[in-house]
């Protein structure tokens, strides 16, 4: 069968109520459970701000193709008599457009709406198709007084469309009550009414709230107690509100006080100050009797879970949701024993006479003061709410349509034509002396040519896929950008997508639409078969695809073209390169920064967003993260890499006799190659002065530049060309032809990719191609493109890249370089290929849309990296979180900026992606259920921070801090004066604003729980306290790099003899003294041992860091290193025979991990946070002086020599991505324990 459902019932006003989402909800059930049957949704064009909503609720269930939009005439609303003649055109437009999709069957979900709004239904005006009608009650006919007497237009609508419901084939009723009612009242015939029932959401479920989701419920309806009595809906006359405040106020005061009378749901004015009134009057308080008012969904949801009691007291209802919802949530939950309400509740002990006051007065008071009997309510309400659901419902829906569909007793009724009835109809409006305005006509016109396009059902042969170049029609300059246009534009022509025939397109200037490329195509493609002559305007159809190749910001200026797009179900996506000019905006022309942030900002409103790599793709991700792009449906984001030309392509042309004499030149020397445009981010300046080191150092190899001029670089062009170099071993390429490229590529020992940025490196594949060794900036996406086929440096310095470019010809030439054969690449035809899965079949990674985030605030690493112990631990864990969110959350980095907290966009560029990004950094806006942690602590800055906490807090936020030790506040001796105070006072600060405290071992945990508990801040035993442990990889913690001229030589030194390694700043904690005199003492027995102290100065230590300065065995046994490399430090742990942890205090003990990592053996103080981290894996020592160590070392070495010295072979550790995850686990918001679907208003976390 062919089910059309026709959804205007999830378009009106209706949508913001029950009803609406129960429209969705049936229609999405249908589509879960259709089989083997087609159901297409019908919108009414008329609503055009509610169509992007409802295909983004339908995204993945159904194909945007079988979302149809119909077109009419408006207004069409009832009150207004001018309105007859378009209300009779739009109902026969509906069912000729219905009609032309070939139903079989047509859904109705809600026949009444449409008197205040555009909404238009008829059953059988135009053409006979079978129609099922859902139907929810007979309220105002059982209630005429009340509903149609004193309305006497809104009755004329209601008998019209109750006229229409009698000539529905199916009618499909809410409850078996509601059934009775449509038979008895509204007339329907019994063979043709079912009872479907219905069913609720499935975010109504039961789970604990947390305290923050909380704290921010009661602060917004101003309640105080630990409970409430809750009652949600309308305020209709019939939903009983006066009796229920009537039996609330026979309540002894105690329970009053203890849980008041909540009101929720949007009501008129009017009648909140009447049941204000009517409180007031039976004697309650404003603070026992609350109006709540509008509520989102997460916060109705967090209502019902979290109240004492749920009372619905309706006399009439046709199915009652609002107990169900209440019930599925866990709320104890009691109702009237009136009409629909039975059903649902099934439970005679549940409910109540609605009339009877003092009998509801009895049953809430019995249930407020026994515990166990609502604990008895809850587990029932949990069994009722299971029988209840929208996928049986719809299985009881379809099973109708079957049955009524197989009687195949459907006659063709033939009328006019819906050409020949609409003059009619237009002229009955002239007879009621009513105009017809020309523009009404012209729009009539339109309107009806539009859903003959819509209509149309997507063939294979009619879709078009719309490939936009309009900047290459206007202008092909031959860019990189261009290059990746062609070579995918060129493999789309030679084999186009199955079903579709691709049609290039541009945008004149100034022009409102888009035509067709033909003149184009046929100048540059000989190959291209044109559809038309002319440059036509393009015409579009449902199923459609416009593909945005070009980097076209003329998009930007055509907001209403694209909407019309989305809204014709015409998919729109874009190809994104970079997002460069917002990181780097002093590389690139000045106002481009702006103007990429705008063309973004258009592009992620599209449907789809592929990328050139996979590091565009997280960078887009995080700079949405950041922007808070609001869209109605998931943004879907892939990545598919470029293409490139075989390496033969160009072989058998030949060159010019000048590139002929060219490549003469560069023959006898080693070759390295650079290739890109000529513009600042490209790392032309620093290449050059590193090869200016080189040279003067000596070396006798070539430079070659490939590349164009490009913008911003007259005083670096200049530099080239007046170079002593230039012409001799210096060289640049201009805008040379592919052929030449290919030649200078065999001519090169190396590729050199200086670049300080970029979105994919073609170059590099192009090197791969061709076996060409590569050295490249230490780039995430070079590493995503090259991966270990290429040499990597870093540093922005050229006496860095010089060193790098050195180390690298050193290795080539003993044959030690990586080979770069094994570097992926893909055809244009497989990039296209890949392309296309993503645009066409809907395989995207990454769904992205603004849902819950766990913020790190990382505001001390933001302003300074301080290269310290907590610093590696910060940017670590920020960078394995950033990389591996936990599930449903997105994670942003955030720093506080004196006023407000901003997000650290720059910092997290720079972990992510390698690029020292001057991005903007927005505001951040917090909301309900997001995560806050304070990763970096800031003492200095918390006063000011505080108030921003606070309203987080009242913000419904989590806020945990880490903590990594408390000694400041335990040894306040170790630490400069204001250094302890500063703690202390943090401490106090973070303790009054904190949701929860996560520690970085389990000592550290016990520490904080004591110093909460004797702290005396109200409620501060309360607060949870978690542990984890931290990582131990340098190499993933974000390392800095780089070895010092003699490292090689020191290395073997150590490994000369037993070498003992401290590590760790030298403060009075450390153990240094102790450490310096006991080796002293060993030393002057002759023992051949060395100490490697590894630290900078730190607070309380000028008169030890001098006389390490000055030791007389410095350089020889002794050795004092500070400011080195993570790279040099993991080196040096390596070399060395045993790690001495002598400090007194700490929160954890990194180095002891970083050790284990080597299999370095370990000497530790005798702490119970070593014990914790090394357990028997280390000798332990004990004492304060220096014999002590001293005995314990040699103790040790005896050991060592006889092999039974602990090891730490076997020695546990983390890494730093199973650390972040034992983190987010102490957080409540692991992958591992929780499956969450976080949604916007998600406010709960997991019992």
């Amino acid at each position: 069968m062919r089910i059309v459902v026709d959804l205007q019932g999830a378009q009106t006003e209706s949508r913001y109520r029950g009803i609406g989402r129960n429209n969705i909800a049936m229609t999405q059930a249908l589509l879960r459970n259709r089989g083997e049957h087609k159901v297409i949704v019908a919108l009414n064009g008329l609503f055009p701000d509610t169509i992007e909503s409802i295909r983004a609720t339908f995204d993945g269930l159904i194909s945007q193709d079988d979302i149809r939009v119909w077109q009419a005439v408006g207004p069409l609303f009832w009150p207004d008599p001018a309105n007859g003649w378009r209300r009779q055109a739009a109902e026969l437009m509906r069912e000729e457009f219905l009609a032309s999709l070939q139903a079989d069957i047509v859904h109705v979900g809600n026949l009444f709406d449409g008197v205040v709004d555009n909404m238009t239904c008829s059953i059988g005006k135009r053409i006979r198709i079978p129609t099922a009608v859902t139907f929810h009650d007979a309220i105002p006919l059982i209630q005429p007084n009340v509903y149609l007497k004193p309305n006497p237009t809104y009755e004329s609508f209601y008998r019209a469309r109750l006229e229409q419901l009698r000539r529905a084939d199916l009618v499909l009723a809410v409850s078996e009550s509601a059934r009775r009612e449509a038979i008895d009242y509204a007339g329907v015939s019994a063979e043709r009414a079912i009872s479907i029932s219905s069913a609720c959401d499935p975010m109504f479920a039961p789970a604990v709230v947390v305290e923050s989701a909380k704290t921010a419920l009661w602060h917004k309806l101003g309640l105080s107690g630990s409970g409430f009595v809750m009652y949600s809906g309308g305020a209709d006359e019939r939903k009983n509100h006066l009796r229920l405040i009537e039996a609330f106020a026979f309540l002894p005061q105690s329970l009053r006080a203890q849980h008041p009378l909540v009101f929720v749901g949007m009501m008129p004015a009017d009648q909140g100050a009447r049941f204000l009134a009517h409180a007031r009057a039976h004697g309650l308080s404003e603070r026992e009797f609350v109006l709540g008012g509008h509520v989102t969904d997460g916060e109705l949801v967090g209502l019902y879970r979290l109240c004492t009691l749920f009372v619905f007291p309706s006399t009439h209802e046709g199915f009652g949701l609002p107990v169900l919802e209440a019930m599925s949530c866990g709320a104890p939950t009691i109702c009237a024993n009136s009409s629909s309400l039975p059903e649902v509740m099934g439970r005679a002990d549940s409910m109540f006479d609605p009339c009877d006051v003092q009998g509801l007065a009895r049953l809430i008071n019995k249930l407020l003061i026994q515990p166990r009997q609502r604990e008895e309510l809850v587990r029932h309400g949990l069994t009722r709410s299971a029988l209840f659901s929208w996928d049986r419902c719809a299985q009881t829906a379809l099973a109708a349509f079957e049955r009524l569909h197989r009687q195949d007793s459907w006659q063709d009724d033939p009328r006019p034509s819906l050409l020949e009835q609409l003059p009619s109809t237009i002229g009955s409006a002239a007879s009621q002396r009513y105009s017809v305005p020309d523009q009404d006509l012209v729009a009539l016109a339109a309107a009806l040519s539009s859903n003959s396009r819509w209509s149309t059902p997507p063939t294979t042969a009619c879709r078009q896929l719309l490939v936009d170049l309009s900047i290459m029609a206007d202008n092909d300059g031959k860019s990189g950008v261009q290059r990746v246009v062609h070579g995918l534009l060129s493999s789309l022509i030679q084999s186009p997508p199955a079903g579709f025939r691709v049609e290039p397109v541009y945008s004149p200037p100034g022009a409102a639409s888009f035509r067709y490329a033909r003149s184009y195509m046929r100048r540059r493609y000989s190959q291209f078969v044109a559809s038309g002559e002319t440059d036509d305007v393009i015409s579009l159809k449902p199923g459609d695809v416009f593909l945005g190749l070009d980097l076209h910001h003329s998009a930007l200026y055509r907001p209403e073209f694209f909407g019309h797009l989305r809204q014709m179900g015409v998919r729109t996506v874009f190809l994104a390169h970079d997002l460069l000019p917002i990181h780097l905006p002093h590389c690139f022309a000045p106002g481009m920064d702006d103007f990429h942030t705008r063309w973004l900002q258009f592009i992620c409103q599209t449907d789809g967003v592929v990328c050139v790599s996979r590091d565009v793709a997280l960078d887009l991700v995080a700079w949405l993260n950041a922007h808070g792009i609001e869209r109605q449906r998931p943004l879907s984001i892939g990545w598919s890499h470029n293409g490139c030309d075989a390496p033969g392509a160009w072989q058998s042309r030949s060159l010019s006799a000048q590139a002929e004499r060219t490549l003469d030149q560069l023959q006898g020397r080693d070759v390295f190659l650079s290739v890109g445009t000529i513009e600042p981010r490209k790392g032309h300046r620093q290449l050059l002065a590193a090869f200016d080191l080189f040279w003067a150092g000596g070396a006798d190899v070539s430079l070659v530049l490939v590349g164009r001029e490009g913008w911003d670089v007259d005083e670096l062009v200049g530099d080239i060309r007046r170079h002593p170099e230039f012409g001799g071993r210096l060289l640049w390429l201009e805008g040379i032809d592919d052929a030449f490229l290919e030649r200078i590529y065999r001519a090169s020992c190396c590729l050199v990719a200086p670049s300080l940025g970029e979105g994919f490196g073609l170059p590099l594949v192009e090197a791969g191609v061709r076996g060409l060794p590569i050295l490249a900036r230490d780039l995430p996406v070079f590493h995503e493109v090259a991966g270990s086929h290429a040499t990597y440096f870093r540093g922005e310095t050229p006496l860095e890249l010089a060193d790098a470019v050195g180390r690298w010809l050193a290795a080539h030439r003993q044959g030690a370089v990586p080979s770069s054969t094994g570097v992926q690449h893909l055809s244009w035809a497989q990039s296209s290929e890949n392309l296309l899965k993503l645009a066409l079949e809907s395989q995207w990674p990454i769904r992205w849309r603004r849902q819950q985030t766990l913020f790190l605030d990382v505001s001390e690493l933001a302003r300074h990296d301080a290269k310290t112990g907590i610093q590696r631990v910060v940017r670590a864990l920020a960078r394995n979180l950033l990389l591996e969110p936990p599930a449903g959350m997105s994670v942003c980095l955030i720093w506080f900026d004196g006023q407000v907290y901003r997000h650290a966009l720059r910092l997290q560029t720079r972990l992510c992606h390698g690029v020292h990004s001057m991005a903007g950094e927005p505001v951040v806006d917090f909301r309900a259920g997001d995560v806050y942690l304070a990763l970096d602590p800031s003492p200095g800055w918390q006063p000011l921070m505080e108030p921003a906490q606070r309203d987080m807090r009242r913000r419904g936020v989590n806020v945990w801090v880490l903590v990594h030790d408390l000694l400041p506040l335990r040894h306040a001796e170790w630490w400069v004066s204001s250094v302890a105070k500063a703690f202390a006072r943090w401490l106090d600060s973070v303790t009054e604003v904190a949701s929860g405290f996560v520690c970085i071992s389990e000592t550290t945990a016990e520490d904080v729980r004591l110093y909460l508990a004797q702290s005396g801040f109200l409620g501060a035993e309360n607060i949870p306290v978690r542990s984890f442990h931290i990582g131990a990889d340098i190499e993933d913690s974000e390392p800095s790099r780089g070895l010092p001229p003699d490292a090689e030589q020191f290395l073997a030194l150590l490994k000369q003899r037993p070498s003992f390694l401290m590590v760790g700043t030298l403060e009075p904690r450390k153990g240094h003294a102790q450490t310096i005199a006991a080796f002293e003492r060993l030393w002057a027995q002759g023992h051949e041992i060395n100490l490697v102290v590894v630290g900078k100065k730190g607070w309380l230590a000028d008169d030890l860091f001098e006389r390490l300065s000055r030791h007389p065995r410095l350089g020889r046994e002794f050795h004092l290193l500070h400011g080195i490399s993570d790279e040099y430090l993991d080196q040096i742990y390596a070399a060395s025979a045993c790690l001495l942890a002598a400090s007194e205090g700490e929160g954890f003990g990194l180095p002891l991990i970083e050790a284990a990592v080597k299999h370095l053996p370990i000497i530790a103080r005798d702490l119970p946070v070593f014990h914790e981290v090394a357990g028997n894996h280390a000798y332990y020592f004990e004492g304060l002086g220096d014999t002590d160590l001293a005995a314990a070392i040699l103790d040790w070495l005896e050991l060592s020599a006889q092999g039974r010295h602990p090891t730490t072979n076997d020695m546990p550790w983390l890494t730093w991505r199973e650390s972040a995850q034992q983190l987010l686990r102490a957080l409540w918001l692991s992958n591992a324990d929780t499956a969450q679907n976080f949604s916007e208003d998600r406010i709960e976390a997991p019992a």
